[in-house]
């Protein structure tokens, strides 16, 4: 396992999408000893099988996850998910929205939220986020998942 390597595992089916994604990436700030990578996939049978399958391909201590869509604007993300994660070594995923509890349904999109994400197609999202805390969470939004090993 690389412990400086964080990748990013991105499913696509649409190359305007990811091209933008990929720019936005490309401005990021790379943490002083690590290294990215950017593994894409195309024409998996769900997002699901794709994503596990560059999972298993990867060695990369630090996996996020993400569709194409998403345009990381923190230039200091990656600095922020690896002090997130080394708060912590029981955090094992983290995200950009979630729900703290989930009710019988378990339909993420119908019980109270945490996060804070903007879209072009939806009004700016803010579920209560405070950039400073960390929310343990049932579940979150598969749009921008990270993992640890």
């Amino acid at each position: 396992m690389n412990d400086h390597q964080i990748a990013f595992i991105i499913c696509t089916n649409d190359s305007v999408f990811l091209n933008e994604s990929l720019l936005y990436l490309s401005l990021l700030d790379v943490p002083e000893g690590f290294t990215t990578d950017i593994i894409t996939i195309e024409g998996a049978d769900s997002m699901c099988a794709g994503y596990n399958a560059a999972m298993k391909e990867c060695d990369a201590k630090y996996k996020v996850y993400m569709h194409h869509d998403v345009l990381i604007t923190d230039r200091m993300f990656l600095h922020k998910l690896l002090d997130i994660f080394d708060s912590d070594e029981r955090i094992g995923m983290i995200g950009v929205a979630g729900a703290p509890r989930l009710d019988i349904n378990a339909i993420m999109w119908e019980v109270p939220r945490v996060g804070n994400l903007s879209s072009d197609k939806l009004d700016h999202m803010d579920f209560g986020f405070h950039e400073d805390q960390i929310i343990d969470v049932d579940c979150i939004d598969g749009l921008l998942m990270a993992t640890q090993a």
